[in-house]
């Protein structure tokens, strides 16, 4: 039995996780929220600073409205985001309304997806992604 812990997505605490337990109605100790969403979190700078050090790794997702790859992209994000939802944390960041996070990580093409652990960038993706690619970026960074 292992024991680790999932962030909740509204107040960001963090709440004991135990893979034996069934979390599909599980809620936060703190604000009473639905722990594990099936949809990715709607990020910016400020989220992804306080997530940087959990321990739970990132897949974030820089995006664009006007992007025709990002809109073909996204039903594949979210569903990856049900099926790994627990053992990464999925988000989305919108690049035009997070322009300062954008250029500061040097985001130039949509999407983006930047795969992080422990605070530390260890992956990225950049064009339009398939599920075979997504599959092999979590299979070796997700346990």
């Amino acid at each position: 039995m292992k024991s680790d812990y999932v962030i909740c997505p509204e107040c960001f605490k963090q709440n004991p996780f135990d893979e034996d337990v069934d979390f599909e109605s599980k809620c936060c100790l703190s604000c009473q929220s639905e722990l594990l969403p099936v949809h990715p979190i709607e990020g910016d700078t400020e989220l992804l600073l306080s997530l940087l050090h959990q321990s739970q790794p990132i897949l974030v997702d820089f995006w664009g409205a006007w992007s025709g790859a990002c809109k073909q992209f996204a039903p594949l994000f979210n569903t990856y985001a049900d099926k790994y939802r627990g053992r990464v944390i999925f988000m989305k960041v919108n690049s035009e309304e997070q322009q300062v996070l954008a250029n500061k990580l040097c985001i130039n093409s949509f999407p983006t997806l930047i795969f992080l652990e422990n605070g530390h960038e260890k992956q990225r993706l950049t064009g339009l992604i398939d599920a075979a690619q997504l599959d092999l970026l979590l299979a070796k960074y997700s346990s």
